[in-house]
């Protein structure tokens, strides 16, 4: 164990205005409908979504989601660039790898090449 406790919603700054917004979009969800992460190409290396092409189905009950947790409430508008206001549900792992909303998959450095080469003639 690494010995840290992990916050709360409320210690992280979300909290009951958050959770009364994260009900609503829920309630206003349909089973089946995809997560939204590809459209603003804001997912990092973690991504459920970006090795399919599309975004996974979500679920409100956690054990048919893909990543097995329950849907989260995402800001469009990271908080950290100024979000205000939860917008829209993600799977709990998309929404984790987007981190601040600054980790785009395209904007990622590349890969260095290696010194050598499968090309032989």
């Amino acid at each position: 164990m690494s010995g840290r406790r992990t916050q709360t919603t409320t210690e992280r700054g979300l909290g009951w205005a958050h959770k009364q917004q994260r009900a609503r979009l829920l309630a206003s969800h349909r089973d089946g409908d995809p997560c939204p992460c590809l459209n603003d190409d804001t997912c990092g290396p973690s991504c459920l979504c970006r090795p399919h092409g599309y975004g996974q189905p979500m679920y409100r009950t956690p054990a048919s989601n893909p990543d097995g947790m329950p849907l989260e409430a995402d800001h469009t508008l990271s908080r950290s660039q100024g979000g205000k206001r939860a917008d829209r549900l993600l799977l709990a792992t998309c929404n984790r790898s987007r981190g601040s909303g600054t980790r785009s998959f395209t904007a990622m450095e590349p890969r260095p090449q290696p010194w050598w080469t499968r090309q032989w003639f």
